[in-house]
Formats: C-alpha cells, structure tokens, sequence
C-alpha cells in the first residue's frame, strides 16, 4: 500500500507552521508519531494537500511541573514512552502512568505522541480518557493566539474533538492532585497491546470510610471517553459497601449510551462495565480481594 501523493514541510517554528495550516486549513494534517495518520494514508483513508511534520519543534517535547500554578506540563509532542518512565507524571497524574503501558506495544509507544493521541480522540484509547478522568485541560494554539479548552468538553465525538483547521494542540496542563487522592485503572481486551473491550479509570478522596470527592471515566463503550455523573452522585457523601455499589451499577445506563463493536454487542459490554465498576470501586476502598 501507498499513500496518495502530497506536499511536505517540516517547520521551524510554531508561526511557520500556524502559516501553513491559514493557508492549507483542512488540506492540512499535522504530523507528530506518525502512528496513526501513516496507516491511514498508506490504507488511502487521508489525502491531504500537505503534511506538516512537527518534529523540530522540540519545546513541544517537554514534561515540566509549575509549583507555582499547581500544574503538570506535558507538550503535545511527548512520546508515549516518556509518559511512562517519567516521575513527574507518576507524581502529578497516576492515571496516566498507570495505563500508558496498555497503550498498543513498546514498539508504538516509543514513536507515537500524547498530542497526537488526544488529538485522534479515539473512543477506545487509554490516554483521552486518562486526560479527561485527570481533569486535563488543553492548551491550543494558532496564527490569532492560544485559548484552554477542559477534556470534557474537548472531546466531541467519535475521532471529533474542539479543534479547528487553524489550530494546533500545544500541550495538555494537568492540576496538582490532592494529597490524599486514591487512583484506580482497570481494562478488558482480546489481547495484549489490542485496543481496550472496556476500560475504566477513577479517583477519589476519602475522610474515614466515607467518600469525599469521586470521578469515574469509562472508555471503549461510547463515541468518546465519558464521566459517569449519576453513579457519582450516588456514591459521594456515602460508606462504599458492597450493597450501596451494587444499586448504583444500575444507573451505568443512565450515564452512557453504550455502542457495541466489531466483537462485543451492548449487553456484554454492559455486563463487562459493570463487572469494572464494582471491582475499581471495592479496589478504590481498599475492600478488593482477588478472586
């Protein structure tokens, strides 16, 4: 397979390439891993005008961590293999860290980029939905200025995110945690390094054996990655114990509308998600014993 032919640049500075994208717009794409968009031009999926290589652009490839603003930094260019073996994010943002590792194989990890993921705004992919069950906010940029756009309202669907023509994802800011937060991350697949079945991620805080503060994040089950607001508001202010879980399982309709896929109808999905949601949340109260 071969990709169909297109203009190639490789800018040397963010208003070269913000240049580029005023005058190509959705004749554009940008390239950062490649993991993504080459499989899609070698398979004729995408045939863009011009491919604007991002790769000297190598402020873009920094973790850094402001004290001052309570905010984790990561560049848009930062490779997947970064995020793993950096100690700022296990610091600043444990669910990141704690599924980077199913994100596809070590192989795709060392080339493709944490922008470059949150940008295709897969469904199934670990690190928008991470982003979001982090409270990621992004920083975007173009020829007119920057603006910061909130995960949650980022992702806008299935591979559809806030993102203009014009525009670039810069970098993700990530707020401190709280000192007392409690992190969980589960998934299902077929296989190692395959896109998720189900996936979830959760924090939260605790005073005693009362929950404080909750955010549940389910990916793999609907056209973005999504908050699960009704089962929270069920559960904060309350002793998690098995029968309080189990009543809340029943309201995972109400949150999502749940797809099916190639391999698994809404009923499994369901059953797998609520399967999930039971065991994270024993896990997040420390009441979880391997069967």
């Amino acid at each position: 397979m071969k990709s169909p032919a297109f203009l190639y640049s490789r800018p040397n500075s963010l208003e070269e390439a913000f240049s580029l994208l005023d005058r190509y717009a959705e004749d554009a794409k940008l390239l950062a891993g490649g993991q993504s968009l080459m499989p899609l031009l070698n398979m004729r999926l995408a045939s863009p005008q011009v491919i604007i290589d991002m790769s000297q652009l190598n402020f873009l490839k920094e973790i850094q961590n402001d004290d001052s603003q309570k905010i984790l930094q990561i560049g848009a260019m930062v490779r997947h293999s970064q995020v793993e073996s950096s100690a700022l994010v296990r610091a600043y943002a444990p669910l990141l860290s704690m599924s980077v590792g199913h994100v596809a194989h070590r192989a795709i990890r060392a080339r493709g980029t944490f922008g470059g993921s949150i940008a295709m705004a897969d469904s199934a992919a670990e690190m928008p939905a991470m982003t979001l069950a982090q409270s990621g906010v992004m920083k975007i940029g173009s020829s007119t200025g920057t603006r910061l756009v909130a995960a949650n309202d980022f992702f806008q669907g299935l591979y559809a995110t806030d993102l203009k023509p014009n525009e670039i994802l810069l970098g993700i800011n990530f707020p401190h945690p709280l000192a007392n937060q409690r992190y969980v991350f589960e998934e299902i697949s077929r296989r190692a390094g395959d896109y998720a079945t189900v996936g979830i991620g959760m924090h939260g805080s605790f005073q005693g054996n009362v929950c404080q503060a909750l955010q549940i994040v389910f990916f793999a089950v609907a056209d973005r990655p999504r908050l699960l607001n009704r089962v929270t508001e069920s559960l904060v202010g309350q002793v998690l114990r098995p029968p309080l879980i189990d009543q809340a399982l029943h309201l995972l309709e109400e949150d999502i509308t749940v797809l099916a896929d190639l391999y698994h109808d809404v009923p499994t999905k369901l059953h797998l998600m609520k399967h999930l949601l039971k065991k994270s949340l024993l896990k997040i109260t420390g009441e979880y014993a391997d069967e």
